[in-house]
């Protein structure tokens, strides 16, 4: 309602009113309440019902029975239509909700406990190399360089985002890292760069050595091994040289001896 005040402006203003029914019209608002209410009890079982049999159940074939029990039921034709089907709109809005809802927090909860159990794994297997091993040596990954690197674009989005990341390393290397404070443990990082082409027991480089991705047989020598065994015993030895040449193991330090052409390590 507008109200035009003294100045001649126009103000919008709101007003209550209070509804007065007969005692016919209470007793026919009574009925419609009734009738409604058994529509929204009725058709939640119908839902669960259709569904066991297979078949989905929603608002438009709810109101194509809706319209078939009227035969049968004569006292729901008391109600309009009108009210009877804006009381099945609001129960498949309500069904929809808690269906998200309830997706939505089993999901979380699922979640949840992987979290929980990562986090378990990463903090009783840090304490068990921690308590055995005084140098702990980790390939250095660049996680966030990876997840970068493969979120792809718009037209060709990555695929390995939610793998990388649910591998959960660098929790890992926080709990090493943190179990390492109470053991005086070393954890050193090292660069991976060349390690699963390299024979750990010749020192020939080639990625023809590498013959799959679990398969390692060097072009030069023959040796086999599982290639991820073959490659973090390059990062072992990559490690265990550090208290020697006092490097991080990423290079080869200065400090070292050329590296012999034959043999492919050091004299």
């Amino acid at each position: 309602m507008f109200v035009r005040g003294r100045g001649g402006d126009s103000t919008l203003s709101g007003r209550r009113y209070r509804l007065e029914l007969t005692a016919e019209q209470e007793a026919l608002c009574h009925d419609f309440g009734d009738i409604c209410r058994a529509i929204w009890n009725t058709g939640p079982e119908q839902r669960r019902e259709y569904r066991r049999r297979g078949v989905w159940m929603d608002y438009v074939p709810q109101t194509a029975e809706l319209a078939e029990a009227k035969l049968d039921h004569p006292w729901l034709k008391t109600a309009p239509a009108q009210v009877l089907q804006q009381t099945l709109r609001d129960l498949d809005r309500a069904c929809r909700e808690h269906g998200t809802f309830k997706t939505v927090a089993a999901l979380g909860r699922i979640a949840g406990r992987a979290a929980d159990r990562r986090t378990d794994f990463c903090a009783y297997t840090a304490n068990r190399i921690t308590a055995r091993n005084a140098l702990v040596v980790l390939e250095d990954l660049r996680t966030r360089n990876m997840t970068a690197s493969a979120s792809g674009s718009l037209d060709q989005p990555g695929r390995n985002v939610r793998a990388i990341l649910d591998k959960g390393w660098h929790k890992f290397e926080r709990a090493l890292r943190n179990a390492a404070r109470h053991t005086g443990s070393q954890i050193l990082l090292v660069n991976a760069a060349y390690t699963s082409q390299t024979c750990n027991r010749c020192g020939h480089v080639d990625a023809k050595s590498r013959k799959s991705q679990a398969a390692f047989e060097c072009t030069a020598c023959g040796h086999r091994d599982h290639a991820d065994v073959n490659a973090a015993k390059n990062q072992r030895d990559a490690g265990l040289a550090f208290p020697a040449c006092g490097d991080l193991g990423t290079s080869r330090s200065a400090k070292q001896e050329p590296i012999s052409r034959a043999t492919g390590r050091n004299p």
